[in-house]
C-alpha cells in the first residue's frame, strides 16, 4: 500500500522523486521530494517545504508535514505524508486493505489517492486554485 501511495504521489505530480525503500517508522509515511518542480512552485510563491505543506492544506485540505520538521534544510521541497488513514476507518476496512492484493483499488482508498494525485498535479503544474474556505 505504501509503495502504491508513493508511486501515485510522484506519478501524479510528474515533478517529484519518491523514496522506493521503506523500513521501520518509514513504513507508514510517504516522503516525496518536489525539488524537480521547484520553478513551477516558486512561480506560486512556494519556496520551502513549509510553504508547500501550507498550500496543500489551504488549497486542498490535505495535511502534511514539511521535511524541515524532520531535519531537512528549510529550503528542501520535501513532505511527509502519513498513509495510516488511507487504510480505512473500521477494523474490517483496515484488515481488508492490509491483506488486499491491490489495496489502491479499494473503494475507500482509490478516491483518496486520486484526490492527492490531483492536488499535487495542480500544484506542480503551476495551476492556481483559491484556498479552501
Amino acid at each position: 500500500m505504501l509503495l502504491a501511495c508513493n508511486d501515485r504521489t510522484c506519478r501524479g505530480s510528474r515533478s517529484c522523486r519518491g523514496k522506493k525503500h521503506f523500513s521501520g517508522e518509514e513504513a507508514y509515511r510517504v516522503y516525496p521530494d518536489f525539488g524537480p518542480a521547484r520553478e513551477a512552485l516558486r512561480a506560486q510563491g512556494i519556496t520551502t517545504g513549509t510553504d508547500l505543506a501550507t498550500a496543500l492544506l489551504d488549497r486542498h485540505g490535505i495535511a502534511t508535514l514539511p521535511g524541515s520538521a524532520f531535519g531537512e534544510p528549510g529550503t528542501a521541497l520535501t513532505l511527509r505524508l502519513a498513509t495510516s488513514l488511507l487504510y480505512g476507518t473500521t477494523p474490517q476496512q483496515r484488515h481488508t486493505a492490509l491483506t488486499a492484493r491491490d489495496p489502491e483499488t479499494l473503494p475507500w482508498i482509490s478516491p483518496a489517492l486520486r484526490r492527492l494525485s490531483a492536488a499535487l498535479t495542480e500544484l506542480t503544474a503551476g495551476r492556481h486554485r483559491r484556498p479552501r474556505s
